[in-house]
């Protein structure tokens, strides 16, 4: 994961408009290479960053390194139970592939029950495409099978029906090549 965040956290830095944000949250962002990532692009933003506490161990080092270690707070948490509050922006990259579509709903639900008024949650999964034609991503989703016994890649319209139960909407995407960033927020 940390490797893929590598490529992927210039590219949502570039490539997503963050001016309107103050603070990102990155959610299950593991050692916060992403997250140094944005910080480094968005002199204007802080960082909050996520995880398990046996995962955040190795964040200082990372962000020291990038030199955002004095502009991110790391959190040690259960991210099914609760998230910083107040955030602009909630990052979850390669997090929900990870699980059954019930524990998606939990935890998009967590963190809209932490988002203010204008926040939003930026959701960088694969998408698998609704044609049966061959593609990376169905190996992607017996992996995730394989790994989690209940993670998988979804549709697009998959996608938009589990933000839906979790009271989200698609209101953006964003694509970078083998991720789609979909921006949520709360429905109307």
């Amino acid at each position: 994961m940390a490797e893929t965040s590598r490529y992927f956290g210039p590219l949502l830095a570039e490539r997503h408009d963050f001016a309107a944000a103050s603070t990102v949250c990155d959610v299950g962002g593991g050692n916060g290479a992403l997250l140094a990532d944005i910080l480094t692009a968005h002199p204007h933003l802080r960082g909050v960053l996520l995880d398990l506490p046996s995962v955040v161990e190795g964040a200082p080092a990372v962000l020291d390194r990038a030199g955002m270690g004095d502009r991110c707070e790391i959190v040690a948490g259960d991210f099914f139970t609760e998230v910083p509050a107040g955030c602009d922006r909630y990052v979850l990259k390669s997090v929900l592939h990870d699980w059954d579509d019930e524990s998606c709903v939990r935890l998009l639900g967590t963190i809209r029950a932490a988002m203010p008024d204008g926040a939003r949650i930026l959701v960088l999964e694969a998408v698998v495409p609704d044609s049966g034609v061959p593609h990376p991503t169905h190996a992607f989703d017996l992996l995730m099978l394989v790994l989690t016994g209940a993670g998988r890649e979804r549709t697009a319209r998959e996608w938009a029906s589990l933000f839906d139960r979790a009271g989200l909407r698609v209101d953006k995407t964003l694509d970078l090549a083998v991720l789609v960033v979909q921006e949520l927020a709360p429905q109307e």
